[in-house]
C-alpha cells in the first residue's frame, strides 16, 4: 500500500470513495464525521500522489472524485 494511505483518516476517505465513487466532499465529510476542509486536504494529497482523479466543474467546484484505475460508470477496476 502506498505511504500516502498510512494515515487512518486518509484510508477511510479512500475506501469510501472506492465503494461510492459518486460522492462529493460534503457527503464524504458527513459520512465520516470530518470537516469538508479536512476531506479536501486529504483528497488533494491523494490526487497529487496519483491515488485519486478529481474532475472539476467550470466554476472550480469538484464534479467527481474517482480512485485511480476505476471506471466512472460502474466503479469497477478496469486494469
Amino acid at each position: 500500500m502506498d505511504k500516502t494511505l498510512d494515515l487512518e483518516k486518509r484510508r477511510k476517505i479512500y475506501h469510501l470513495i472506492e465503494k461510492h465513487p459518486s460522492l462529493n466532499l460534503s457527503s464524504i465529510a458527513e459520512m465520516l464525521n470530518m470537516s469538508v476542509q479536512l476531506v479536501g486536504y486529504h483528497t488533494k494529497s491523494m490526487e497529487e500522489n496519483a491515488l485519486l482523479t478529481i474532475t472539476k466543474e467550470e466554476g472550480g467546484g469538484i464534479q467527481e472524485i474517482l480512485c485511480q484505475g476505476k471506471d466512472r460508470v460502474s466503479g469497477q477496476k478496469f486494469f
